[in-house]
């Protein structure tokens, strides 16, 4: 999945995100670095989406489990409810 993203993304950014059946995200980190330079690691999720939420100028996928997609969601909408953001379901 990285390899087929980097040839479009700009970079990757890999929160901290505590599941027993995650990839450790210095693993992430290093194979992502092979292909796109603009790779780190940050904090947790919702740190994450406030940094992001400061800049209008990128597309944003997030990728992982069900898990992950589920907490991305559940602090998105917790970021944003009070600016009354929609959240786009796929």
């Amino acid at each position: 999945m990285i390899e087929a993203l980097s040839k479009t993304a700009a970079g990757f950014i890999f929160p901290e995100f505590l599941n027993e059946h995650a990839v450790d995200n210095d693993e992430l980190l290093k194979v992502a670095l092979k292909y796109c330079k603009n790779s780190k690691k940050s904090g947790n999720i919702k740190q994450v989406l406030q940094k992001l939420s400061n800049s209008k100028e990128f597309i944003y996928i997030f990728c992982g489990s069900l898990y992950f997609a589920g907490e991305v969601r559940k602090e998105y909408a917790n970021e944003f409810k009070a600016r009354n953001c929609s959240i786009s379901e796929a």
